[in-house]
């Protein structure tokens, strides 16, 4: 099998779909993160490609290759994505399961969704501080935020910090040892969404990968 980035219900998406029996919907990190951890999101995408597992890792608005940049975006043209997309994953009748990080996970109920995982999740109330303590106030206004590089408009900056993680009813998590919050798993690796530069991790990548495949198999996808 074999990656290729193509449009997905209107998302530019690093996918690897034929005929694998399950897919794996990744949700990356938001913002500066996702371009951290890029490249290990892509080694543990190949490791579940070399697993026959499907996988479909978006632009979500805002990120990447997708032509809404952060400026113009709110949560509802996010959700309506996400909608979009899972309803044409659905349509030959394979499971999702949905693999979120970091912020990413604040939009990872989606419908149809066989289970859920997430890696080192983070709510909205502490995204929008530790992108504020980035600021750069002389290109900043009233409306929109210079953050980790980029124009944000404030008012998406103040709904996402009103966004608790939801609950999805078939849950795993796992975090960094570092972190003493709740899991079902935590694991020794470095923070790569702090990094200065992007980065990657291949052992990570791999135990990610078999984290999601087990949890598949433990929860019937598989």
């Amino acid at each position: 099998m074999s990656f290729e980035t193509r449009w997905l219900a209107g998302l530019p998406a690093f996918n690897n779909l034929a005929d694998q029996r399950f897919i794996v919907l990744i949700l990356q990190p938001l913002f500066e993160e996702a371009n951290r951890m890029r490249r290990t999101l892509a080694l543990m995408a190949r490791t579940l490609d070399h697993n026959a597992v499907g996988v479909v890792m978006p632009d979500l608005p805002g990120m990447g290759e997708h032509p809404v940049g952060a400026g113009q975006l709110d949560i509802s043209v996010i959700e309506a994505s996400l909608k979009s997309l899972t309803d044409a994953l659905a349509t030959d009748g394979r499971p999702v399961l949905v693999a979120s990080f970091r912020a990413g996970c604040l939009f990872d109920t989606l419908p149809g969704a066989a289970a859920n995982w997430r890696f080192a999740p983070e709510p909205g109330d502490r995204l929008v501080r530790t992108l504020m303590r980035t600021e750069t106030p002389e290109e900043s206004s009233d409306t929109h935020a210079f953050v980790n590089g980029q124009s944000v408009s404030r008012t998406l900056l103040n709904d996402m910090a009103r966004l608790p993680l939801p609950t999805p009813q078939r849950l795993r998590t796992l975090r960094l040892s570092t972190d003493r919050a709740e899991a079902d798993r935590h694991v020794e690796a470095s923070p790569l969404w702090r990094h200065a530069e992007p980065g990657e991790d291949p052992a990570l990548a791999a135990l990610l990968a078999e984290d999601i495949r087990n949890w598949a198999e433990t929860c019937g996808i598989s």
